[in-house]
């Protein structure tokens, strides 16, 4: 009776044949080249929060349209706070006064090339000084903004690139919200919705 003993594993010498063992037992086929994807047709969007015009908006939460008429009544001016990340990160946004449109829409139109990603991002930045208020405990005031890019360089320094992402995201959010409001009121049901009927 004889007694089979296992033949030993075998033991490199080096990194290098282990990874050429490795490149032995793992061939990899050569791929062909595949079909390159083409970017998806541009859709139909608004050129002011750039919402797909495709899909549908759903009507803004009754408690925002509440809020709305009663700013209009005490002649305030709409402002809305959103909570991120369980409460980790509060933004007040607020509608601007006909004085601070008439300061932001020249800076816009000297922003050039808004269709690119550079003057996209160039025209939310300036959006978002004039309608972020307030981010946590910071308070903001528009104040001057001829040399706005400056001011937007010190105002989020000490964020990361991410950060001002979020915030127009969110700001995105708002601008849909307060296009939708005002022609709310054209339903017959804005009112009962209000709870003012």
């Amino acid at each position: 009776m004889s007694l089979d003993t296992p033949e030993p594993a075998r033991v490199h010498d080096t990194v290098e044949s282990l990874a050429a063992e490795i490149d032995e037992k793992a061939t990899i086929p050569p791929s062909e080249p595949g079909p390159v994807p083409q970017a998806p047709e541009p859709a139909h969007r608004c050129p002011r929060c750039l919402h797909d015009l495709d899909q549908s908006i759903l009507g803004p939460d009754p408690v925002d349209v509440q809020e709305y008429v009663r700013c209009i009544l005490n002649k305030r001016r709409f402002r809305k706070t959103y909570s991120l990340f369980n409460g980790e990160i509060s933004l007040s946004f607020q509608l601007l006064t006909q004085q601070e449109s008439q300061q932001m829409y020249p800076l816009l139109r000297k922003i050039k090339h808004t269709d690119t990603l550079e003057g996209a991002t160039a025209a939310y930045r300036l959006k978002l000084l004039f309608y972020l208020r307030q981010m946590n405990d910071s308070l903001f005031d528009i104040g001057a903004c001829d040399d706005w890019e400056d001011e937007f360089a010190k105002r989020f320094s000490e964020y990361g690139e991410d950060v001002p992402v979020m915030l127009t995201r969110v700001l995105i959010e708002f601008l849909r919200l307060s296009e939708r409001l005002p022609t709310e009121g054209l339903d017959a049901n804005f009112w009962k919705g209000a709870g003012l009927s």
